[in-house]
């Protein structure tokens, strides 16, 4: 997604998208077929969800993205 069609399903500026993309929060997906980055809407939800969002469909995508973080980390802890 643009970070203007992000930034509307997050209920956020898109200048605020662009400005987690600097900062490092969020990582653009590849894409050869557009001149505008691509962001991945579920680590977009999610990172709005963790900068304190209370928005329900935020809240639980930061929620589960965290959750995924806890299990990979576990597995490659057991793994070692």
């Amino acid at each position: 997604m643009t970070a203007s069609d992000a930034a509307s399903l997050a209920g956020v500026r898109p200048g605020t998208i662009r400005n987690w993309r600097y900062l490092g929060y969020i990582t653009p997906v590849a894409s050869r077929t557009s001149r505008y980055p691509l962001y991945d809407i579920a680590e977009v939800l999610a990172t709005c969800g963790r900068r304190g969002c209370t928005r329900e469909l935020c809240a639980a995508a930061a929620a589960e993205h965290d959750l995924e973080d806890v299990l990979l980390r576990g597995m490659l802890v057991n793994a070692a």
